[in-house]
């Protein structure tokens, strides 16, 4: 299911967006919804923002690493170990949280789970739509 997202702009400037829109050979519903895509990734690009996954947007398999994790946290000891010490006694590290920019252990580089799949997954309506049509 899709929701739809409206704005209020005045009626010179959804004129001059619908004739940049033109410009670019887009519809202009397809054009709102890329620009809206890019917004969101530009305006992220610099900044920071997580929040904590809903229970029903974890796996089976994550809730169960999560005990896991935490039976094993609970160690003596455990803090002082590296990360490979950590997997090699069953560790898993598990994204709880939407963020954009976190750090993979495993890859040790930073990632982002929420803006960049949430632009992808917007920018495909508009194109997706376009192909179809």
């Amino acid at each position: 299911m899709a929701k739809e997202i409206t704005i209020k702009v005045s009626d010179k400037d959804y004129d001059l967006i619908q004739r940049i829109a033109k410009s670019e050979k887009r519809r202009f519903s397809d054009f709102i919804q890329l620009v809206f895509a890019e917004g969101l990734d530009y305006f992220f690009c610099e900044e920071s923002i997580c929040f904590k996954k809903h229970d029903d947007e974890l796996t089976e398999e994550e809730h169960k690493q999560i005990q896991i994790n935490d039976e094993l946290s609970k160690k003596e000891g455990w803090y002082e170990l590296d990360y490979e010490e950590k997997v090699a006694q069953g560790y898993k590290q598990v994204y709880q949280w939407w963020e954009n920019h976190f750090y993979n252990q495993k890859t040790k580089e930073y990632e982002d789970n929420l803006i960049k799949p949430l632009v992808e997954r917007i920018q495909s309506f508009a194109i997706e739509e376009e192909e179809d049509g």
